[in-house]
């Protein structure tokens, strides 16, 4: 498995990626259609958060295939919010129970913890319990639901919140 953080050079291949994760699962916040982002404004978010000290996008791949895609982002021009990031992430379906979302996971907390990040929190489709499941593992903790989160094809969704406190997380990597 290899981690790297995205550039604006991975614009073209993050939104096919996007594209084919949206339309292989009912679990993101998009679906076939992607990110609905143009190639542009791709290279536009990437080149900010190269620039950015507490967000960041990683890109996991097999042989030049992109695997796995999971973010921070971190209001930093928010004074009182600048300590906490908002994490996501994907797994391409056919990379599904092969550990990438655990390996792209433990980077995102390290990132975190790197970038002086106090906690990570992240939202999950209530009905997608191996997440809930690996999520629970790596020691974040639900807090909360949002009712009716989702919409897809006319059928509502929970969204479960979830935060994981970095400082207290040293011996919860999910190593046990």
């Amino acid at each position: 498995m290899q981690f790297k953080e995205a550039t604006k050079n991975d614009a073209a291949a993050l939104i096919e990626y996007f594209k084919l994760v949206g339309g292989e699962s009912d679990n993101l916040l998009f679906g076939p259609e992607g990110m609905g982002l143009t190639t542009e404004q791709m290279e536009e978010m990437l080149f900010s958060l190269e620039n950015a000290k507490k967000s960041t996008l990683f890109i996991g791949s097999v042989d030049s295939v992109i695997a796995c895609v999971g973010s921070v982002r971190t209001n930093t021009g928010r004074a009182h919010m600048s300590h906490q990031g908002e994490i996501a992430l994907s797994v391409q379906k056919k990379y599904w129970g092969q550990g990438w979302g655990k390996a792209l996971l433990k980077e995102l907390i390290q990132f975190g913890k790197a970038s002086d990040l106090k906690a990570l929190h992240l939202g999950v489709k209530a009905d997608n319990p191996s997440a809930i499941r690996l999520y629970e593992k790596m020691g974040f903790t639900a807090y909360g639901n949002h009712p009716n989160f989702f919409k897809i094809e006319g059928k509502y969704f929970h969204k479960i919140l979830m935060y994981l406190e970095l400082e207290d997380s040293k011996t919860r990597m999910g190593e046990g």
